[in-house]
């Protein structure tokens, strides 16, 4: 299964619907696919803006068509994308997000940190301390860089804030499908595709493992304090660097590592949040 990866650029010397900046515009657009419980093939896409103010009051639609970009067929439009914080909205995302795996129980201790630290009152529902985090970022930069932070490793945040769109695929596990990503005028009339991937439902590009971590030395007096690692990028995982949102650290005892034949057979992979017991 193949992944195609849409850049779309605007010449810096030309006026575009998108305004005029001093580096080239990029919309960064990628996604996977996945099988939720009943065997269901789903699909997310993100995008990312080159310049955090490039969608600021910008509208987007998503569109499905079954089969490959340049086969018969038409695409369906099935979702209007914008940042929400409605929390009926935000319901229907953390709902999606568990259909894409996304672990919630660590999602709902973030967010309720961030809501206490934001001096919020009582303890409403997760959807609802999210729209009141997602109403401050408006104003609040340090609330807004928060939760794009969070976002990486939490669909239903990312799809709050208007960069990612989830829903059930328009084939069967196994058949190709395309999607699009197209720009929305203020009355809502479509404008121009800003984005486009094909993808095959329930089979994901799973990305390259990075190299076997490695201890940097540090003879400075602050030595002991803090351990420095780096690690290798093999050229498989440089080339699909723009499905990455970067590399999880686990650390714990040699000991406990031993004891769970870690040192011997490396354990499995585990979704972001998820914990070893």
């Amino acid at each position: 299964m193949k992944t195609f990866v849409a850049i779309f650029l605007s010449c810096c010397s030309a006026l575009t619907a998108w305004g005029q900046l001093d580096v080239p515009d990029a919309l960064l657009t990628v996604g996977t696919t996945t099988v939720d419980s009943s065997g269901r093939p789903w699909v997310y896409a993100v995008w990312t803006p080159s310049q955090a103010q490039l969608l600021d009051g910008k509208t987007l639609s998503v569109a499905l068509k079954p089969g490959l970009e340049n086969g018969p067929g038409t695409f369906s439009p099935v979702a209007t994308v914008r940042k929400e914080t409605a929390v009926p909205v935000i319901q229907v995302f953390l709902q999606r997000g568990i259909q894409l795996g996304e672990n919630q129980s660590a999602l709902g201790d973030a967010v309720g940190e961030l809501y206490r630290r934001a001096n919020g009152v009582g303890d409403p529902s997760l959807a609802e301390k999210l729209s009141a985090l997602l109403a401050r970022s408006a104003t609040e930069a340090p609330t807004a860089e928060t939760l794009h932070i969070l976002a990486q490793g939490h669909p239903s945040v990312r799809m709050a804030l208007g960069q990612a769109w989830a829903g059930p695929a328009p084939v069967a596990t196994g058949q190709p499908f395309t999607l699009e990503l197209r720009e929305l005028s203020p009355a809502g009339v479509e404008v121009r595709v800003v984005g486009r991937l094909t993808l095959t439902a329930g089979q994901p590009d799973l990305l390259p493992a990075p190299g076997a971590p490695v201890q940097v030395p540090d003879l400075s007096p602050k030595g002991d304090l803090n351990i420095k690692l780096r690690w290798s990028t093999p050229d498989a995982l440089r080339r699909a660097s723009m499905l990455s949102s970067g590399v999880g650290l686990w650390r714990m005892s040699l000991a406990d590592a031993q004891a769970r034949g870690w040192d011997r057979t490396p354990p499995r992979w585990l979704p972001y949040g998820e914990s070893s017991r």
